[in-house]
């Protein structure tokens, strides 16, 4: 399913998902995993939050905020992460955490490639 849908926003995977779950009878445990997962997401929001501050604070919000918005494919979604990572000194980045993706699975494919082929 995800290797199908490089070029659909994650609101249209998540949609598939969900369609995919009810088809198997899947979707009461797939809700509630999805609720558990979205729970320990913003736990580890919370936490990242207090403890960070100054760029490595900012450069977590920005990529926090990157990961909610539901509009952008996967790939576009790495390469905006990957864009504010590189704007940081390499001291800085590596105190900015990685945020679990919402969608779970390997990372888009077009993750790795140059931002030019976007």
């Amino acid at each position: 399913m995800l290797a199908e849908s490089e070029d659909k926003p994650k609101k249209a995977i998540k949609e598939a998902i969900v369609k995919w779950a009810e088809a198997n009878d899947l979707k009461k445990i797939y809700e509630e995993s999805t609720s558990e997962h979205y729970k320990k997401r913003k736990a580890f929001h919370d936490v990242v939050v207090e403890n960070l501050a100054g760029k490595a604070l900012e450069a977590f919000k920005k990529i926090w905020d990157i990961t909610q918005d539901d509009q952008l494919t996967r790939g576009e979604e790495c390469q905006q992460i990957n864009a504010v990572l590189s704007e940081l000194k390499t001291k800085i980045r590596h105190m900015v955490p990685l945020v679990s993706p919402q969608i779970s699975g390997p990372p888009s494919q077009r993750c790795f490639e140059p931002q030019e082929e976007f």
